[in-house]
């Protein structure tokens, strides 16, 4: 998932990390890390997040290509956020067929304000 510290409201970009298991390297797209911050920014003080999409190009690299806003049915709390799942199956479901498989899920993200 990633995590995003802020700063009056806004992302601090220099402490956006991502907490994965098994990947030596994580590939983030721009368009995927400006989704989550502005998300984040825009939903701050209250957490938010979606889900990853990209492709494997080796045992223990990904390269994140799009990350998806949380739908119009999420919660966003102070300390909890849940997810709007039909919106997020729906959103995989889309990619996964626009790149013809290429591009399928590979994770969720979230923020901790």
């Amino acid at each position: 998932a990633a995590h995003s510290s802020t700063l009056g409201g806004h992302v601090d970009p220099s402490t956006t990390r991502l907490h994965l298991s098994a990947v030596t390297v994580a590939w983030l797209s721009r368009p995927a890390w400006r989704l989550m911050a502005d998300e984040a920014s825009a939903r701050y003080p209250l957490e938010t997040g979606g889900v990853l999409a990209g492709y494997w190009v080796g045992p223990d690299e990904l390269v994140i290509k799009a990350a998806s806003e949380p739908g119009k049915e999420a919660v966003h709390r102070r300390y909890r956020f849940s997810p709007d799942h039909d919106h997020q199956l729906a959103w995989i479901a889309a990619g996964y067929e626009q790149t013809d498989g290429v591009e399928t899920y590979l994770g969720d993200w979230h923020t901790h304000p």
